[in-house]
C-alpha cells in the first residue's frame, strides 16, 4: 500500500487537478468498494495484493480530493475550521471503523465471510452515488475548475 502510494501520488494529483473534484470522489469511492469486496473473496496472497491495489488506487484519488472539496466549499473566514472538522471526521472514522469492523467479523464472518466486506464494498457505491448527487449542487469554483 505504502509503496503503490508512493508511485501514484503524482500522476494521480496531476489527473485530479486537471478533472471535476466530485469526478475523483466518485471514482475513489468505487475502487473502494471494488477493492474492499475483492479482499471479501480473495483467497491467496495474489488475490489479496490486487485487491489491496485497487483500494490503493482509490486512496490515491480520494484523499487530495477531499482535502481540495473541503478547502473549496468553505468561505474564507472559515477554512480552518472546515478542515479541522473534516479531520475530526476522518479521526472518528478511523476510531470507530476497527470496532465495527471488528464485531463484524466475529459475528458475520463465521456465517458469511465475504459478508463484512460486502458491507463496506456497499458503504463505498453509496458514497459514490453521493459524490454524483453532489456535484448537481456545486459550481465550477467548488469543484475546482475555476481559477
Amino acid at each position: 500500500n505504502g509503496l503503490l502510494v508512493i508511485v501514484l501520488q503524482n500522476a494521480a494529483s496531476r489527473r485530479v487537478s486537471a478533472a471535476r473534484l466530485t469526478s475523483a470522489l466518485m471514482i475513489g469511492s468505487l475502487l473502494y468498494a471494488a477493492g474492499y469486496v475483492m479482499v471479501g473473496y480473495s483467497n491467496g496472497f495474489p488475490a489479496m495484493a490486487l485487491a489491496i491495489a485497487v483500494v490503493t488506487a482509490g486512496e490515491v484519488a480520494i484523499s487530495p480530493s477531499m482535502n481540495a472539496m473541503t478547502v473549496n466549499l468553505a468561505p474564507e473566514r472559515l477554512k480552518g475550521r472546515y478542515v479541522g472538522f473534516q479531520g475530526l471526521s476522518f479521526q472518528l472514522g478511523l476510531a470507530i471503523g476497527p470496532l465495527l469492523g471488528g464485531f463484524a467479523l466475529q459475528y458475520l464472518s463465521p456465517r458469511w465471510v465475504a459478508g463484512p466486506w460486502l458491507i463496506v464494498g456497499v458503504l463505498g457505491a453509496a458514497a459514490s452515488f453521493c459524490f454524483y448527487r453532489f456535484r448537481r449542487l456545486i459550481g465550477a469554483t467548488e469543484e475546482g475548475l475555476a481559477a
